[in-house]
């Protein structure tokens, strides 16, 4: 990773903690109020994406259309039909902020014919579908890049690499590059937005590891992918007797546990960047950035599905189809996960920064119920 993004990192990370504060239950009890029912008839996971005071949650509808739904503070209007014919979950990002409590948004979604295809809404008109283009084999991973309306999406090509495209102004996009991440990839890309024009994206290899490039944009809109990180699980270590006395040192062995669902990287407090994963053993594996990617560590859990993780707190879908959320806390501490009531899940969470008027740092998640109708919470102060 390159001087200026390591020193942007640590000087980010101090700036969040000044400016936003988030809620310490004494006890492993929810920071999140329970889930409140946003109505529609959805087939897809949602996506959610927020800054301010405004987000929203992206779905496909019944009918193919993808729908938002536009949360301003902690009011629902109802959702918005952008049209299109959807396959797969989308991908919704911010894309500029309009002013002091609206923000732009934008969809990568794959069309009927393979390809990547971005709509944007500013809240009131949509810009309608715009063929990116490239053939896909997974959902695409969009994010814009903070306060400007540029953006990224990635996705998995049909000879299982990951390609990214790039946009200045939402309609002009660039030619899909190969990242050459190596291995063969596999579930759905993430990409994630650090500020300053930088970020990672990146997949997962049948080996069973979380791959990501890191890239740099240009205030022109031109993209430099940079460094390669492979996150993998530590290894283990086995000792062994021998002639009646333990043998120092031990055998170190690759760790059997693998990557089982979709990755989810987003920003920390304390540490700039945290990844989670299911592994192998259902549980939840986190990595933290800060300068380079840690191992995956063990944090319990049982999960049905792919975690989502933004800003310190990872929710995740139980296997008894119940939403769970963990913190992990700057001063190094975790709170255990705790449970969301409201409603059975059917599929995994998306959650995302929804600060309130005061900048309080409040967080936003969205799930599809087991009724097909979108559900959201709000993280109380």
């Amino acid at each position: 990773m390159s001087y200026r993004i390591n020193t942007f990192l640590r000087i980010s990370a101090i700036i969040c903690a000044s400016l936003y504060k988030l809620a310490v239950p004494a006890q492993a009890q929810s920071i999140f109020n329970p889930l409140e029912n946003l109505g529609g008839s959805v087939v897809t996971a949602p996506s959610c994406t927020g800054a301010i005071a405004s987000s929203y949650c992206g779905v496909v509808g019944a009918n193919g259309h993808l729908l938002l739904n536009h949360i301003i503070n902690f009011s629902f209007p109802g959702y918005v039909d952008l049209g299109g014919i959807v396959i797969g979950t989308p991908s919704c990002t911010q894309f500029g902020i309009l002013n002091e409590t609206t923000l732009q948004v934008l969809c990568g979604v794959i069309g009927t014919d393979g390809a990547v295809w971005t709509v944007r809404f500013d809240g009131l008109n949509s810009s309608g579908f715009f063929r990116v283009g490239g053939v896909g084999v997974s959902n695409p991973a969009c994010t814009g890049l903070a306060g400007s309306t540029k953006a990224i999406c990635a996705v998995i090509g049909t000879n299982n690499h990951l390609f990214a495209s790039s946009t200045l102004d939402g309609v002009n996009w660039t030619a899909f590059d190969d990242l050459d991440l190596g291995g063969t990839l596999i579930f759905n890309p993430t990409c994630m937005d650090l500020g300053d024009m930088r970020g990672f994206c990146g997949a997962v290899t049948t080996d069973g590891e979380l791959r990501l490039r890191s890239y740099e944009a240009t205030v022109s809109g031109s993209v430099t992918w940079e460094d390669t990180y492979i996150i993998s699980f530590p290894p283990i270590t086995l000792q062994t007797l021998g002639n009646a006395r333990l043998v120092s040192g031990g055998i170190s062995i690759r760790n059997p546990t693998r990557i089982t669902a979709d990755p989810s990287c987003g920003l920390g407090v304390a540490a700039a960047v945290i990844c989670g994963v299911r592994g192998s053993d259902n549980a939840l594996y986190l990595s933290t950035f800060t300068g380079t990617f840690s191992p995956f560590h063990f944090e319990g859990g049982v999960l049905a599905g792919a975690p989502s993780c933004a800003w310190a707190v990872c929710a995740v879908r139980g296997t008894d189809s119940q939403l769970y959320v963990i913190q992990f806390l700057g001063n190094g501490t975790t709170v255990p996960f705790a449970q969301v009531p409201g409603t059975n899940l059917s599929g995994d969470p998306s959650c995302t920064l929804h600060p309130n008027e005061a900048l309080t740092l409040l967080m936003l998640c969205g799930v599809r119920s087991t009724d097909s109708t979108l559900w959201v919470t709000i993280a109380h102060e």
